[in-house]
C-alpha cells in the first residue's frame, strides 16, 4: 500500500500535539479544553465528542484519540471485514424494535475505524513511552492518512 503524499506533514503534526500533551500539566486534557482546542482546529462538535465518547470507551486517553482523529491519522482497513453468515446467526431478521432505518454505514465505519485505531495505540502504549508508542504506530504499514467525517452533516 502506497501512502498519500504528504506523508511527513500529518506524521509530525500528530507527533508535535502528541509531544504537547505530554510536557502538559493536564490542564489540557479535560474535557472543555478538548474541545476549544478541536473546535480551533476545525474538528466539529460532533466529531469531537464522538471520538472522545469511544476512546474511553476503549480506555484510551481522549486527548490522544481526539489528536489522532484531529490530525486525520488511522488503521486503514487493507480487506473489509467479512459479512456475518447465516451459521452465525439465531435468525435472520432483526427483532421487532429495531427499526429498517439503522445508523448509516459510513457512521459504522467511522466507529469501527475510531475503535481498531484507538486500540491498536493502546497496544503500542503498553510496549513503549508516549512518543515512541506514536512513532511504532505511524511506522506500521496500514498506518495512514484516513476520513474521520464519514456520515457527519
Amino acid at each position: 500500500m502506497e501512502r498519500e503524499t504528504g506523508t511527513e506533514e500529518w506524521r509530525e503534526h500528530l507527533l508535535e500535539r502528541v509531544e504537547s500533551l505530554s510536557r502538559g500539566d493536564g490542564k489540557e486534557r479535560r474535557h472543555p479544553e478538548l474541545m476549544d482546542w478541536a473546535a480551533e482546529r476545525g474538528v466539529s462538535r460532533e466529531l469531537a465528542e464522538r471520538s472522545v465518547e469511544i476512546a474511553k470507551e476503549e480506555n484510551f486517553d481522549p486527548a490522544l484519540g481526539l489528536a489522532l482523529v484531529e490530525a486525520g491519522v488511522g488503521v486503514i482497513e487493507l480487506e473489509p471485514p467479512t459479512p456475518i453468515s447465516e451459521e452465525d446467526t439465531r435468525a435472520l431478521t432483526p427483532p421487532e424494535w429495531i427499526g429498517p432505518e439503522t445508523e448509516p454505514p459510513a457512521v459504522v465505519v467511522n466507529e469501527r475505524r475510531m475503535r481498531n485505531t484507538f486500540r491498536r495505540m493502546r497496544g503500542e502504549l503498553e510496549r513503549a513511552d508516549l512518543v515512541q508508542a506514536f512513532e511504532l504506530f505511524l511506522d506500521e504499514p496500514d498506518v495512514g492518512p484516513v476520513r474521520y467525517d464519514l456520515g457527519l452533516p
